[in-house]
């Protein structure tokens, strides 16, 4: 539990008439954060407290509006440490008054536009690879980047070459047999025992709320909210039970938390990890 007081945030939203509005601290706050390795966009909610009006009013964007790009970026930690912990799209944001207290909802996704909107019409020539293939489809898709490209993004892709005419992200899956996700706005194709290189997050047994659950092939973990947490990067447990020692393989978590001076309110983070995953690669992100 070392260093673990003082949580801290910062949201940073940019609004369709390029005017950032940021919020922080001593406004309350509360978020719901999913991120994993799926095909799939990731989403998250958030709760304030108490804004201003002037602010309440900026920040609103009905669900079926056609305006779609509301960059949201979220930052959050213990201190002055802040991690990024997820960026994304507004979907819908609107306030309310409940009682004494005016509520503000936001919620947004990870990549949904580029799932959803995006469409290739491409030719590729013959004896291109995998790899280039991949980068020719994900330029098709706004708002995302390259990241690490792993084992199911090698080899040969188009020995005669071919036309790729589609929904974006079925092509995507199509040429990574399903192994691809986004997170924090990149694309990253990664094989069974690959991991994205970087810093090893340890877990500290004072940190852990349960006894780990292992379902399957899976270890679930709750722990304090854990701001550096990353998808597809290592977790390595010690010391906690022998049995579950080692290094794994982030398939996801959740945050569930609440920063306020008013109240103390939930620090969790749920963890799914790969169990015994042995021999991990880094890929270069």
């Amino acid at each position: 539990m070392q260093g673990k007081f003082g949580r801290n945030y910062r949201l940073d939203i940019f609004t369709p008439q390029n005017k950032q509005v940021t919020i922080e601290p001593p406004f309350s706050i509360q978020f719901n954060l999913n991120r994993n390795v799926l095909s799939s966009a990731n989403r998250g909610e958030i709760t304030l407290y108490n804004l201003g009006a002037n602010t309440r009013n900026q920040i609103f964007k009905d669900r079926y509006s056609l305006v779609l790009d509301w960059p949201i970026a979220l930052f959050a930690g213990y201190g002055n440490r802040l991690h990024k912990i997820f960026i994304g799209k507004i979907f819908e944001a609107y306030s309310y008054k409940q009682n004494t207290e005016w509520i503000t909802k936001i919620a947004f996704f990870d990549g949904m536009g580029a799932i959803q909107n995006s469409f290739t019409s491409v030719t590729v020539d013959k004896n291109t690879t995998r790899e280039d293939i991949i980068k020719i489809v994900v330029a098709d898709m706004k708002g995302v980047d390259v990241g690490a490209l792993g084992t199911p993004a090698q080899g040969e892709g188009s020995p005669r070459g071919k036309s790729l005419i589609g929904q974006t992200s079925e092509i995507l899956t199509t040429e990574t047999d399903g192994k691809w996700f986004i997170d924090l706005a990149k694309i990253n194709v990664l094989g069974e025992n690959e991991v994205i290189e970087g810093r090893v997050i340890k877990l500290d047994p004072d940190d852990l709320l349960s006894t780990p659950r292992r379902r399957e092939t899976f270890l679930d973990v709750s722990v304090l909210f854990e701001p550096q947490i990353e998808v597809g990067h290592i977790y390595e447990i010690e010391s906690l039970e022998p049995k579950y020692n080692g290094q794994f393989k982030v398939l996801g978590f959740k945050h569930n938390v609440t920063i306020s001076s008013a109240a103390a309110g939930n620090a969790i983070t749920d963890i799914v990890l790969q169990f015994g995953a042995s021999g991990l690669q880094e890929v270069a992100g």
